[in-house]
């Protein structure tokens, strides 16, 4: 599932119980996607998103569970700082937002592929619209990368409102299915400032969950055993990042018209690995002969430590369709 699908689009068919989707109406693959109804209105706020639709049914389940997904997203943001060996009274920089990101939403994954979630068990609702939340920082700091934004290129400090006009002005609310992200202008930056200043924030009084308190408690209601989510979480960022150099690496040598901009995407991609092995605890760089060899030592690492049967091989379909080709 990790390299075929990646995190986001495995679990996206899971409903909560709400009865919707973590989806919702851009379920990968498409096959799995119910489409259930919603009611939908035109987004009133200025900006990109002024004048086309939201998903209003969505927007209300997830406004109701607004600061229970906060405290889930503050306590993998502060399990992440003292993992990586800060405080979890430092900011994060753009890079920790992006596995803080990847790591929620592994919350969910690796419960999955660890036999803790059925199939057919419903996602209690304040993980499942967590899940809908953390997308769009995860979403933001990958479409940076794209853009070979400069802000990106280090692991820099960055605000909420950065992060908001960058995926305004470059019109990234925009989904597949073609409604935008719904929610005030307010609501968003305020969960990007949360994911950034944790506990720091003037509303985390607001943010409780069951009467837990700190994070390793939060986490604990989640998964048993946080070492193992959160390596499994590193891993999957690592993949991804192996499959993302690969990709515009070989856009690189299509696209000869775009080679300053594409080789400036992969110098990012380049930064940000070394970052995930050092936060790995691996300096050694990649030692296989090949691309598949690659995927395929990594897609089993997960699966030892998920104690699921290994891979023996990768059809080369599955991998020109994870490189979009």
């Amino acid at each position: 599932m990790e390299f075929r699908y990646g995190l986001w689009a495995g679990v996206s068919s899971i409903f909560g119980e709400d009865g919707r989707q973590l989806g919702e109406c851009n379920t990968r693959p498409v096959i799995f996607d119910r489409h259930v109804h919603a009611e939908t209105r035109v987004c009133k706020y200025e900006g990109s998103r002024n004048g086309d639709l939201i998903n209003v049914s969505a927007l209300r389940t997830a406004m109701s569970h607004f600061y229970e997904a906060c405290a889930v997203t503050v306590a993998v943001r502060d399990y992440h700082m003292v993992q990586s060996g800060r405080s979890i009274e430092d900011q994060p920089g753009i890079w920790d937002l992006h596995v803080i990101s990847r790591a929620s939403l592994a919350l969910i994954a690796y419960r999955y592929r660890a036999g803790k979630l059925s199939a057919d068990e419903l996602l209690a609702n304040d993980l499942a619209n967590q899940f809908k939340f953390v997308t769009g920082l995860f979403v933001t700091t990958r479409e940076m990368t794209n853009a070979a934004h400069p802000a990106i290129k280090t692991n820099s400090l960055v605000s909420a409102q950065e992060l908001f006009d960058f995926v305004d002005d470059n019109d990234h609310f925009r989904s597949e299915a073609g409604m935008v992200c719904a929610g005030s202008t307010s609501k968003i930056i305020e969960f990007m400032d949360i994911a950034i200043q944790g506990r720091n924030h003037s509303n985390s009084a607001k943010m409780k969950l069951d009467g837990a308190d700190d994070h390793l408690a939060v986490l604990s209601k989640f998964v048993p055993d946080l070492d193992s989510w959160y390596r499994y979480a590193l891993l999957t960022v690592e993949l991804d990042s192996f499959v993302e150099g690969e990709t515009f690496r070989r856009q690189k040598e299509a696209e000869p018209q775009n080679q300053d901009h594409l080789q400036s995407v992969l110098d990012i991609c380049h930064a940000k690995h070394q970052y995930w092995l050092k936060l790995l605890g691996s300096n050694e760089q990649d030692k296989q002969a090949s691309f598949k060899e690659g995927v395929l030592a990594r897609q089993n690492a997960m699966l030892a430590l998920l104690n699921l049967p290994q891979v023996k091989n990768l059809s080369d379909r599955m991998i020109k369709s994870r490189l979009g080709l």
